[in-house]
């Protein structure tokens, strides 16, 4: 194995060798990184935030519009609805008599209301 001694001098790539120098170069930069520091200081908050995603979530709302309009335009709309034999109301142990006088506009009578209830106990 062979050992080196000698070590690389890295002093003439220091920018802080001559200070005027360097002032004037970070200086340049700061006045050239300033308008785009002062976007993001104005995007910093909530209301920034929203503004910059305008644009992506335009157009995922577009996409999603898009979407929707391409899966219901695939849906037969001359499609058969069948009705099941039993109903939400019978599932849940709605009597069937109480299920009809709700799926209709008619009123039941009290009398038969009450025969129905009784029946029920």
């Amino acid at each position: 194995m062979i050992e080196r001694n000698d070590r690389t001098d890295f002093r003439e790539l220091d920018p802080t060798t001559d200070p005027e120098h360097f002032e004037k170069i970070v200086a340049s930069i700061m006045a050239a990184a300033s308008p785009e520091l002062q976007a993001r200081r104005r995007r910093s908050n909530a209301l920034g935030q929203v503004v910059s995603w305008w644009r992506p979530l335009l157009a995922a709302a577009a996409l999603t519009g898009i979407v929707s309009v391409a899966a219901l335009a695939s849906v037969d709309s001359r499609a058969e609805t069948t009705e099941s034999q039993t109903g939400i109301a019978e599932a849940i142990g709605m009597p069937a008599q109480i299920a009809q006088w709700v799926r209709s506009d008619e009123a039941p009578d009290p009398a038969e209301l009450w025969l129905t209830l009784e029946d029920d106990r």
